[in-house]
């Protein structure tokens, strides 16, 4: 009976030849184990190629086949089949390989698409495969540099909606809904950026694929978060993000594959956020006031100033004796709490020099014998609330929240730091009064 050949790809070059030569069956004879397990793992995957790392528990000199293929349903053992089949119809004989730890080099691929490594031993006798037939699919990766945009994605911006921060507080935390919607099954972030920090990022960026870069660092960052998995939307769905300032918006949908990496895909969608009118409780906060301290430190005199209506505002007096004279006139925003109608003072930074300088807003609190400051920006430092029916009159008091490590602490001033090179920040004042404050409106024309 005229055996079928079969040649080792390693040594296809050395010996095709000979076989093709050959009448009689002249291989060793073979266990076959019908138990062999082959084990297939990811050594590296590239655009158009990929390192399969192929393992088996059979010994050295079992014979195996493999395919790669983009269908990722059909029968894997019906397809291997396929294969062997067509190979004898065409060339009469079957490529296979030797060797229980191989990494097979996969070729000719296409960019971004999924395929499937099927791989079994075969009887090196009669081309009859046997043991357990072992199924690995891998993903080639995209191109970095290539982004295409998603035309069945489209994102409509809703009513702000308002949700308590915890339940029985009057803290109130509001969130821009973005309505999105899409025709295909490809899974996507929002990314909000405002006009000009998007001209920013494409001038430091040096003329560079600024979307690239941008979506990256954007993604780097989303992605570390905990829950970040949950986020991603699929299908139609509402991305909701913490209330945006009023002005020009490049709003993004960026897509995300099945293994929560850039997919390539994007849409670009630019707005405009308008400014809310202001409510009375708003406009309360408005104007001239006089803050006082209970040690008897010479008051200071503020200026609050309107924004962004029902939201921010925009103070300037703070720390007059500051040693940094330019501190006192630098600009501080201040959060209006639309639950209760007080004003916030939020940790932020307030500017920075061309000499490398930075100069924060931050709060202190106490700890051991010391007081420690809280360096990042975004928390809640102290809470102003009005003490009489006119509207006059106020209280400061600090706040607190729960550090980890630390456990609860309560903020005893809020005050400017300058940062300067890297060096540990310092205070701008030689000394501020702690909380609380008192803060009377002062009749004053501008």
């Amino acid at each position: 009976m005229k055996y079928i050949r079969i040649i080792n790809s390693l040594i296809l070059c050395l010996f095709v030849a000979f076989f093709s030569s050959c009448d009689v069956d002249t291989y060793d004879e073979v266990s076959l184990d019908e138990d062999i397990r082959f084990t297939l793992r990811e050594d590296a995957v590239e655009l158009t190629k990929a390192n399969i790392r192929v393992r088996h528990d059979g010994s050295s000199d079992v014979t195996w086949v493999y395919l790669h293929t983009t269908d990722l349903t059909s029968d894997a053992l019906a397809l291997l089949k396929e294969r062997i089949d067509n190979e004898l119809n065409y060339t009469e004989q079957i490529v296979a390989r030797q060797g229980n730890n191989v990494s097979l080099h996969l070729t000719g691929l296409v960019e971004k698409q999924s395929y499937r490594l099927i791989v079994s031993a075969i009887d090196q006798k009669t081309g009859e495969l046997y043991g357990k037939v072992s199924t690995f699919v891998f993903k080639t990766r995209r191109d970095p540099d290539v982004w295409e945009i998603n035309e069945n994605w489209t994102l409509t911006r809703k009513d702000v909606r308002s949700q308590t921060i915890v339940t029985g507080s009057t803290d109130i935390i509001e969130y821009e809904n973005f309505e999105c919607n899409s025709t295909d099954g490809e899974s996507y972030v929002v990314l909000a950026i405002t006009a000009d920090d998007f001209r920013s990022y494409a001038k430091d960026d040096d003329h560079k694929d600024v979307k690239r870069t941008l979506f990256e660092d954007f993604y780097a960052d989303f992605s570390s978060q905990k829950d970040f998995k949950e986020k991603v939307l699929t299908g139609n769905g509402v991305w909701l993000e913490e209330r945006l300032r009023s002005g020009d918006y490049v709003i993004f949908m960026i897509g995300v594959d099945e293994d929560y990496e850039l997919s390539g895909f994007y849409r670009q969608f630019n707005m405009t956020i308008e400014k809310e009118e202001p409510s009375a409780e708003y406009e309360k906060w408005l104007g001239w006031w006089q803050v006082s301290f209970p040690n008897g430190s010479e008051p200071w005199t503020v200026y609050i100033d309107d924004l962004d209506p029902n939201m921010w505002y925009l103070s300037t007096g703070w720390e007059p004796d500051a040693v940094v004279a330019q501190v006192a006139n630098m600009p501080v925003k201040m959060f209006f709490n639309k639950g209760d109608g007080n004003m916030q003072f939020i940790s932020q930074e307030v500017a920075r020099g061309d000499d490398g300088s930075i100069v924060y807003y931050y709060g202190t609190f106490p700890y051991g014998q010391s007081h420690v400051v809280l360096d990042y920006d975004n928390a809640k430092i102290a809470d102003a609330s009005f003490t009489n029916i006119a509207c006059t009159e106020a209280i400061v008091e600090g706040e607190s929240l729960y550090l980890t490590g630390v456990g609860d602490v309560t903020f005893s001033y809020g005050l400017f730091y300058i940062l300067l090179d890297a060096n540990t920040p310092r205070a701008a004042s030689l000394a501020v009064p702690e909380f609380p404050w008192t803060m009377k409106k002062l009749d004053l024309d501008l």
